[in-house]
């Protein structure tokens, strides 16, 4: 089963220089907005990850009979509830974004350092909206280099103060950088995670690693027919066929 689950990080009301973000992954709002309404009018809808993830183990596969797709956001910037989150509800869609919660209502100190973070007031206030979250870590290490015990704590923690902030529990697990390996997976199944989120790199079939689901990069230039092409179910094995 596949289902095109669109990652994104940070919008911005305008066009930021390289200097203001050097890794290239603030998206404009304006230009958010036409990919999802380019995608509505295609007829796509969206799907909750909580949905998706027990469509994965039931094996029910009614999803990919539908138009229907996902959207993430990575780090939690304060731009995903002030600028994506009203764009959203107009356009009747929902989006899940992945929390470091060792830096809620601070800045992203694993990147440049300066862009701020959402605060637990927003994190409950997204919720509300009827928007999903999850887990990305305390602090946005690179998991794989950690001791055991370390990354457990890591993940850990982050669940334990997400489901302390929200109120509710948190299931779903993002890895930082897109890196795992078994024993981080194992960690994530351990302190009661359902599924974890990867890149570009994960299964091009979704229900054969729940904790490795592959994403859709979307990156600040990605133009309508780029995104029409990476939202086919063929697209993961044409990316494995470029890649070899």
């Amino acid at each position: 089963m596949y289902l095109p689950i669109l990652m994104y990080h940070r919008l911005s009301d305008r066009t930021l220089s390289k200097a203001e973000d050097p890794y290239r992954i603030a998206l404009e709002a304006d230009r958010f907005e036409r990919q999802l309404k380019f995608l509505k009018w295609l007829g796509y809808k969206t799907v909750r990850l909580e949905d998706y993830q027990r469509a994965l183990v039931s094996g029910d596969r009614a999803f990919e009979t539908q138009r229907r797709f996902a959207i993430t956001f990575d780090d939690g910037y304060t731009e995903t509830l002030s600028l994506a989150l009203p764009i959203l509800k107009r356009l009747g869609m929902t989006a899940c974004v992945f929390i470091v919660t060792g830096e809620i209502g601070r800045v992203n100190r694993w990147d440049t350092g300066t862009d701020s973070l959402m605060t637990a007031a927003d994190i409950r206030k997204w919720v509300n909206d009827g928007m999903e979250i999850g887990a990305h870590t305390a602090t946005h290490p690179h998991l794989p280099t950690l001791a055991s015990m370390q990354a457990e704590e890591e993940i850990r923690s982050a669940k334990r103060e997400l489901e302390t902030i929200a109120r509710r529990p948190v299931e779903l697990f993002a890895y930082p950088y897109g890196e795992w390996s078994a024993q981080v997976q194992a960690a994530a199944r351990k302190v009661g995670f359902k599924a974890a989120y990867a890149t570009d790199r994960g299964a091009a079939r979704h229900e054969l690693d729940l904790f490795a689901i592959r994403r859709v990069i979307l990156f600040y230039k990605t133009s309508l027919p780029q995104l029409w092409r990476k939202m086919q179910r063929w697209y993961p094995r044409y990316r494995e066929w470029r890649q070899h």
